[in-house]
């Protein structure tokens, strides 16, 4: 009976073995001393994928250079319910490694079943690491050299595409996109103070968002998230952009569309930034930002664990309003942030003492305000002959239709009279002069009809106004589209 018993106490100690071979992340198998590859990462999900029911591994994609971009469906039923879903997307940027490493682990941890009971009342999408190219080569654009956050309207680049159509097909109701922000750089050496924050969270900023989405994130969402991530032993803060040190104005961020957050957003998504604290270099004080990010992931799930009623309601009533709310409302086409009433009280890290020293913000531009609006047509025709059009409704999968009614509509083109040059966000735009046309002899049969009634309606509408601020004629690839003289090719069905 003795030798029967070590029997089994070998076989249970080579099998803990092996399991641990199985599930321990490629993070803490380089005792953290080396960042995940692509190669490795694909490895560990396999694992994964082999040693748990509740964790199935899709190709979504693959990168310019041909890298798979794994999705992971974590589930209990293989998505088939109608549960929420909740969508994280890290390492757009190839130099921002810590979502992906945070991301591994928490996928690890479902793996392990610790987290089964979140399972019954959420399903789970993810893609650890959107940007496979860049992140091997520790850079933040793609091998094509695109930047990522900043192609959600023109989608040049595949790994971008592979988002959007993730979203697309499954729509979760939450949709959590993971960065690093730069926090030792050397103008804050010099000022003595800089950014400590290990984590910074980001809501939707765009106004025509439904204010009902806004404040959830805002009242409820926001000091959840706070509550949580701090009781780990994590510093937390709303994020925050403008260079404080050489006087920036301070904000919450961008209102443009083609970004990961507001153009998953605009669609009436409870879609969020998260901005981790970056290192001095690749692998400083990774342990810390990989677990960092893994504790705020497990805190959007609590959340919405909890609140998983209320989510799926809210966003659904939402999104109804987007596809069923009759045209003739206004679009708000140009914005920008202002100083409110309320001051900022900004903790800053003393590079002297090493303690916070709170700075008072008076000018805190936190209020974002219309400059322009625009009555919201029935839809837009976009003529079928212009390839970098057609994509762009492709691409962000507008719905389109082949044929409209000669009679039923008024079609309205615009032509430039002049183009000015302006200023919103801190950035330059073209806020052109126009003459409106009445288009009477429009041959149909050439054009795609792109209807407003859809779950993309805000996003079409900024996209294909002539004056919007984040449209299309702001991008060189459509410079031509915006000269003095010139009809707009994109033309209004009212």
């Amino acid at each position: 009976m003795r030798s029967y018993f070590w029997v089994l106490i070998l076989l249970l100690l080579f099998s803990s073995s092996l399991m641990g071979q199985v599930f321990t992340s490629p993070l803490l198998q380089n005792d953290y001393k080396q960042l995940t590859t692509n190669h490795q990462l694909n490895r560990f999900l396999d694992s994964l994928q082999t040693s748990s029911a509740i964790i199935t591994i899709d190709t979504a994609g693959f990168s310019a250079r041909n890298r798979p971009i794994p999705l992971l469906k974590i589930s209990e039923d293989s998505m088939k319910s109608q549960k929420p879903k909740v969508f994280f997307f890290a390492q757009q940027h190839g130099d921002e490694p810590s979502g992906k490493e945070g991301m591994l682990l928490l996928a690890e941890d479902f793996a392990f079943g610790n987290l089964d009971y979140i399972l019954s009342e959420i399903d789970i999408l993810m893609i650890p690491q959107a940007n496979p190219d860049g992140g091997d080569a520790h850079q933040r654009y793609t091998a094509e050299g695109v930047d990522m956050n900043r192609d959600h309207l023109l989608m040049e680049s595949p790994e971008v595409k592979v988002i959007e159509d993730v979203f697309d097909k499954y729509r979760p109701e939450v949709t959590v996109d993971i960065h690093e922000y730069g926090s030792y750089g050397k103008s804050w050496k010099e000022f003595g103070y800089r950014r400590d924050f290990d984590i910074q969270v980001g809501t939707l900023t765009n106004p025509n968002v439904s204010d009902s989405i806004i404040k959830y994130q805002k009242k409820e969402m926001l000091p959840f998230l706070e509550q949580e991530i701090t009781q780990q032993g994590y510093s937390f803060f709303e994020y925050t952009l403008g260079h404080f040190p050489s006087g920036e104005r301070l904000r919450h961020s961008t209102t443009d569309i083609n970004d990961g957050r507001q153009s998953l957003g605009i669609t009436n998504t409870l879609s969020f930034i998260v901005e981790g604290k970056n290192g001095k270099d690749s692998t400083h004080r990774i342990r810390e930002r990989a677990f960092s990010q893994y504790h705020t992931g497990k805190a959007f799930l609590n959340f919405v664990f909890r609140n998983t009623d209320t989510i799926g309601e809210l966003v659904h009533q939402q999104r109804q309003s987007l596809k069923e709310h009759p045209p003739g409302d206004s679009t708000i086409i140009r914005m920008d942030h202002f100083d409110g009433e309320e001051p900022l009280d900004f903790p800053l890290k003393s590079l002297k003492t090493g303690e916070d020293t709170v700075f008072v913000v008076e000018d805190y531009h936190y209020k974002i305000k219309p400059l322009l609006k625009v009555e919201e047509p029935h839809g837009y025709l976009v003529p079928k002959g212009d390839t970098a059009l057609v994509n762009i409704v492709r691409n962000n999968h507008f719905k389109r239709d082949t044929v409209l009614k000669r009679s039923s509509r008024t079609i309205m083109g615009y032509e430039t009279i002049e183009v000015e040059i302006v200023e919103n966000e801190g950035l330059k735009n073209k806020n052109p002069m126009t003459i409106k046309q009445l288009m009477n002899h429009v041959k149909y049969e050439k054009y795609y009809y792109i209807p407003v009634q859809q779950i993309r309606r805000n996003k079409i509408i900024q996209a294909f106004e002539l004056k919007a601020m984040w449209g299309i004629g702001n991008y060189d690839k459509f410079n031509q589209l915006i000269k003095k003289g010139k009809l707009f090719p994109v033309l209004r069905v009212e």
